[in-house]
């Protein structure tokens, strides 16, 4: 018999995660062929304040927000501590720009997989989602 304690955490959280106006859209990563991958989504505020996001727990991973750039034909990564979500707006993690950049994975990830993430937000519940192992974006 699979424990229930996970599975209700899961929807406490996504209930709170709706009562603050926040939710998420897309979240998927690439298969991965090493122990880092990076994980895209978009995070929609349809409430009237901003919220913080100052942070993400991965389950099977170490977990940081990066902002990636380009110039002048050199790559640079930097990490971000926290990122505002906008009043009735919304902040896309995408390939060549920001994203949740997975370490220290324990096995490679394969198409068709799926894991958990946490969301942390200053003064607002955290949001648990799942994200899907893709070869491309969702539409």
């Amino acid at each position: 018999m699979r424990p229930i304690f996970p599975l209700l955490l899961l929807l406490a959280a996504s209930f709170a995660a709706a009562d603050s106006g926040l939710s998420v859209e897309r979240a998927w990563m690439r298969p991965t062929a090493t122990s880092t991958g990076a994980i895209y989504l978009t995070l929609r505020n349809d409430s009237g304040a901003s919220a913080l996001l100052t942070g993400v727990d991965c389950l099977p991973a170490d977990c940081m927000m990066h902002q990636s750039s380009e110039e002048g034909g050199v790559s640079t990564m930097i990490m971000l501590d926290r990122l505002v979500v906008p009043p009735h707006g919304e902040v896309s993690f995408k390939p060549g720009a920001m994203h949740i950049m997975a370490t220290g994975l324990k096995a490679p990830f394969a198409e068709g997989a799926v894991f958990p993430i946490t969301l942390h937000f200053k003064d607002l519940p955290d949001m648990a989602i799942s994200v899907a192992v893709r070869k491309g974006a969702p539409k």
